[in-house]
C-alpha cells in the first residue's frame, strides 16, 4: 500500500480528457491517509472523492475470475475432528435411569494455517 503522497495521470483512450488520481494528499488528515480516499481531478477542474472500498468493489466486479480469486483473502486451515460416543442419563421425559447414546464430532483446536494465495 502507498503510505506517502502520490499523484497518477490516468490516460484517456481518446486522448482528450486525461485526469489525475491522488492519494494521501494531506499528511495530517487520518480520514484520507493510507489510501482510504482517492481524489480524482478532471481536465475541466472538477474534483471527485471516492472511497477505496468502492474502487476495490468496481475492480472486483469488472475483473475476470482469476483476478477475483486474487482479491479474496483465502486461508487453508487444518482441523482435527474427534469422534466419540456420548452417553447421557435423562431425568425428565424419559424413564429415569434410561441411557441415551449417540455419536458426536468435536472440533479440536487448529493444527496449522497457511496462506493459499501469496501476495
Amino acid at each position: 500500500m502507498i503510505i506517502n503522497y502520490e499523484k497518477f495521470r490516468i490516460h484517456d483512450e481518446h486522448h482528450e480528457n486525461d485526469f489525475f488520481m491522488e492519494v494521501n494528499w494531506e499528511k495530517t488528515n487520518k480520514k484520507i491517509n493510507d489510501c482510504k480516499v482517492v481524489r480524482f481531478t478532471f481536465s475541466n477542474g472538477d474534483i471527485a472523492y471516492v472511497k477505496r472500498e468502492y474502487l476495490l468493489a468496481l475492480i472486483f466486479a469488472i475483473g475476470q475470475s482469476e483476478d477475483q480469486i486474487k482479491l479474496i483473502p483465502q486461508k487453508l486451515s487444518t482441523v482435527r475432528w474427534h469422534e466419540t460416543l456420548w452417553e447421557i442419563k435423562a431425568t425428565k421425559n424419559i424413564e429415569k435411569g434410561e441411557k441415551i447414546r449417540f455419536v458426536g464430532k468435536v472440533s479440536c483446536d487448529k493444527v496449522s494455517e497457511q496462506e493459499v494465495i501469496k501476495r
